[in-house]
């Protein structure tokens, strides 16, 4: 298991190992011929340190069991899990085919239709590993396996966990390679549920529409610099003939906020598919781009309008508001867009459905955590109803002129040292970060900082903008040191300037934001 040999020829245990299916960071996948029960099966070795883990053995030989218990067909079964001669292993069933990224890499982009039915197929595994309390974790090309028919299989649960797990935090022992699904509270420490594996399963079906990962680069911290702040892009505006309803799918399935994304992995397919077969579940909305078709974050207040043509327009849809909450408390990224989704009744906890389209209610006690306004479509408006839209129409003007006044006053308000050119346009930052106090004046252009992890102190993002402010603000990465009060030491943070915002990452697992 140390370098590049293998053991095909040898034997393992009741094993025989015949060739060698994968690498990866998590061991290694042989085609193997189990002895005792007279069949081909396909066994995975993981590494011989991991056997020498006392918590990793408990918790390999927990979620093995718990995975073994997932019977739903697009999870490859597992047959048995232990250890031989000092070695974790799992038995498998083998299934011929090829994992998705290598028909990504020979075959190009997938049409939409095939995309989405690969994407159905692996969001049922998906649901019911939840169901078990497991989450997958590592939800990729390489981890999909597809059969000539293209029947899809999830596989490799090398890294999976218990959502109850207390350790169920962080990137873990995720490969190199697995950074490009990797959601954004993964690499924040905070809690991981089964809505990461729907982040991830947007990115994969992003990459089946356009034949490439939504954040390309080269640098490791640029790419989670992407994940933390960058806006999901449009797949339709990368590749033509992708429906321009998918960029609202993509968009929700990779929000930042874990609740504001699909509550399930089948939410996410069935949306995918509705958004295909021109049936209307999510309403298609207008979101500026940037040349690269990145949707570009809107400032407060704004109305975007539908974007679809006429030959993509549903004839039961109306055109619908999406209105942008403000700032909250001065909380960066706490304002957002609310979307307008299909009526279904009583919605989960935290929506507002409104009954009877277009009327505008008072501002529910959940406001401020982003609850989504539900509207339903036009074919359930009476004609009544239609004409007494535009009786309302002043007061949806009224609302957008008290939200940008409010706006405009909170961020004047923000801060010792708010003052600065009127033009100034800030940076987007995570919804899930936490903004500073400001102790020190404008360093530069960067007025404010923020912190994306609860082990990152304010003293320090403030010693962080400080130094930063002092050295040279072009465009790309470097180092900068700074001191952190509350440990008495310095900490050198590896910084990514990118639209305006500055991402720096390092130290005892800290991130900084300065804008």
């Amino acid at each position: 298991m140390d370098g590049p040999r293998t053991r095909i020829g040898t034997r393992f245990g009741p094993y025989e190992l015949r060739s060698l299916l994968g690498r990866g960071g998590m061991g290694e996948v042989y085609e193997a011929y189990d002895t005792v029960k007279d069949r081909v099966v396909a066994v995975k070795l993981l590494p011989t340190e991991l056997a020498q883990d006392p918590m990793f053995q408990q918790r390999f030989r927990r979620e093995s069991q718990a995975a073994a218990r997932v019977a739903e067909p697009h999870v490859i079964p597992i047959h048995d899990w232990g250890e031989i001669d000092g070695v974790l292993y799992i038995d498998m069933r083998l299934v011929r085919g090829h994992d998705l990224r290598s028909v990504l890499r020979g075959e190009g982009p997938l049409t939409p239709a095939r995309a989405i039915g690969i994407v159905e197929q692996i969001a049922a595994a998906l649901d019911a590993a939840h169901a078990e309390g497991l989450v997958h974790r590592d939800v990729k090309p390489a981890n999909i396996l597809v059969t000539a028919s293209d029947f899809a299989y999830l596989a490799d649960f090398g890294i999976a966990r218990s959502a109850n797990d207390p350790n169920m935090t962080g990137t873990g022992e995720a490969a190199v390679g697995s950074y490009s699904y990797i959601s954004p509270e993964r690499f924040e420490n905070g809690p991981v549920t089964g809505t990461a594996d729907v982040y991830s399963l947007a990115c994969v079906l992003y990459e089946c529409l356009t034949g490439t990962t939504p954040f390309r680069a080269e640098a490791m911290s640029v790419l989670i610099h992407s994940h933390l702040s960058m806006p999901p892009p449009r797949p339709s505006a990368v590749r033509a003939g992708v429906p321009a309803a998918l960029d609202e799918v993509i968009a929700r399935g990779m929000a930042k906020r874990p609740t504001d994304r699909y509550s399930t992995a089948g939410g996410l397919a069935s949306a995918a598919k509705s958004a295909l077969t021109g049936r209307p579940v999510v309403a298609v909305t207008e979101l500026p781009t940037d040349q690269m078709g990145a949707v570009l974050p809107k400032a407060p207040p704004t109305v975007v309008f539908p974007n679809v043509g006429p030959e993509q327009r549903s004839p039961n849809a109306l055109p619908t508001d999406a209105i942008v909450r403000p700032p909250v408390n001065g909380r960066p990224g706490a304002g957002r867009i609310m979307r307008p989704e299909p009526n279904r009744g009583q919605g989960p906890r935290g929506e507002v459905v409104l009954r009877e389209p277009h009327r505008v209610l008072e501002p529910s006690p959940d406001a401020d955590t982003g609850a989504k306004s539900v509207v339903t479509p036009e074919k359930e408006v009476a004609p009544r109803q239609r004409r007494s839209r535009r009786r309302w129409l002043p007061v949806v003007g009224a609302l957008i002129v008290v939200l940008a006044l409010t706006g405009v006053v909170g961020w004047l308000g923000r801060g010792s040292f708010s003052s600065g050119p009127a033009s100034l346009t800030l940076a987007p930052v995570p919804a899930t970060a936490r903004g500073c106090e400001t102790k020190y004046p404008p360093a530069g252009r960067f007025l404010y900082s923020a912190i994306g992890t609860e082990v990152t102190s304010c003293e320090f993002a403030e010693e962080l903008r400080k130094a930063y402010g002092e050295g040279s603000d072009a465009a790309g990465t470097r180092q900068v040191t700074a001191f952190s009060p509350p440990l008495r030491q310095n900490f050198t943070m590896e910084c990514v300037t990118l639209d305006g915002l500055v991402t720096c990452t390092g130290g005892q697992n800290a991130i900084v934001y300065i804008y």
